[in-house]
């Protein structure tokens, strides 16, 4: 609810996409209708590549996720697909790729809203990310290796 807060007065030239039917959905198209924010059913996973691409920015603010292991792999796809991921700091601090994530702290509405406003930053960031595309693949691992450490977590907790 802080991202959805943070767009209320972001301006009406950026919008937010949000992705999903939870039981939230129609409670919080109620309180935040504006033209802004949309709210877009889940889509197959087929598609998310595109539609990061298409973005300037993808917006993880996961946070207090409540287990401890919890490793998002939305900020390694954002970077391969060009986008910026704006990252709460409790995932980026679990990458060794992070100097291009933005992080954030969702909770801190005026520092969100701060970075979202700002165009020269977002900008440089996105050339930075695109600019540097061949480093960033090499230093992200392939999933393989991802499923592979999440089944040797899983193994070891039975």
């Amino acid at each position: 609810e802080y991202l959805l807060e943070t767009f209320k007065e972001i301006g009406k030239e950026k919008h937010l996409i949000i992705f999903g039917c939870g039981k939230e959905k129609d409670y919080f198209m109620r309180k935040y209708k504006q033209k802004n924010i949309h709210f877009i059913d889940a889509i197959p996973p087929w598609r998310v590549p595109s539609l990061m691409r298409g973005s300037r920015a993808v917006i993880i603010p996961e946070y207090n996720f409540g287990v401890k292991q919890h490793k998002s792999r939305l900020p390694l796809e954002a970077l391969l697909c060009g986008a910026i991921p704006i990252v709460s700091s409790q995932i980026s601090k679990k990458y060794n790729i992070k100097e291009y994530f933005v992080e954030i702290n969702p909770t801190n509405i005026n520092q969100f809203r701060s970075i979202l406003r700002d165009d020269y930053f977002l900008n440089e960031k996105k050339k930075e990310i695109l600019e540097n595309s061949k480093e960033i693949r090499k230093s992200i691992k392939s999933f393989k290796e991802y499923i592979t450490s999440l089944e040797r977590f899983f193994y070891s907790v039975l």
